[in-house]
């Protein structure tokens, strides 16, 4: 029979995956080309970014968990000072490149943010075996969203790109009172070499480019 804990992990990764189906399945019909262009490439850069800075983090996270009895009680946020450095390179290349720089950059550069430290609270809830308040917030955030884009099509009809990274943004903003909580960041010695970043954040980038090409 299956458990409980495993149901509530199921409905918490489906609630979790929600969003980027809406957007994809539901939301196209009801914005223009152009904006919808636009999600597309920063949401693109959204899992690039992810995948090189935040899975490395989360690895090293992981591998600690068990060997830590600080980890077991708190996000320890390893190697911040170099998740700060590679996302602001990251943001330079993106905005120097791909996209122009709008109004919208007080939404997105939150929005990186808010993302990365959601996932970092998931898989933590998850360690602890909180699977019931994971799969709470995750339903939180994915509610929170799409009343925000019922309400602005209800108003204006459509909605823009502007329009979907605010609640994308804000629908996050709910849940992360419980990460901020149980954010702790680690003495020095109780981080790996800087190597181990390195290497995982190059798996990251590569398992990310064979993905995309599939």
């Amino acid at each position: 029979m299956v458990s409980k804990t495993t149901i509530y992990n199921l409905v918490g990764t489906f609630f979790d995956k929600g969003l980027p189906i809406i957007i994809s399945a539901f939301l196209t019909k009801f914005m223009t080309a152009s904006d919808y262009a636009l999600w597309s490439l920063f949401f693109t850069f959204l899992l690039l970014s992810n995948s090189l800075i935040t899975t490395p983090v989360l690895t090293i996270f992981s591998r600690k968990f068990h060997k830590n009895d600080i980890s077991r009680q708190k996000m320890n946020l390893y190697y911040y000072k170099q998740i700060l450095l590679f996302q602001a390179l990251f943001l330079i290349i993106y905005y120097s490149f791909f996209s122009k720089l709008s109004h919208n950059i007080i939404l997105e550069i939150p929005a990186i943010f808010a993302l990365n430290l959601y996932s970092y609270q998931g898989l933590f809830l998850r360690f602890k075996e909180k699977v019931t308040l994971y799969m709470f917030l995750s339903l939180i955030r994915l509610v929170v969203f799409a009343t925000i884009l019922v309400l602005v099509f209800l108003y204006n009809g459509s909605i823009s790109y502007t329009y979907l990274i605010f609640a994308f943004l804000f629908s996050h903003l709910p849940t992360l009172k419980n990460a901020f909580d149980n954010l702790r960041i680690p003495q020095k010695d109780e981080v790996d070499e800087f190597s181990d970043f390195i290497y995982l954040s190059l798996y990251g980038i590569s398992t990310s480019l064979v993905n995309g090409i599939d």
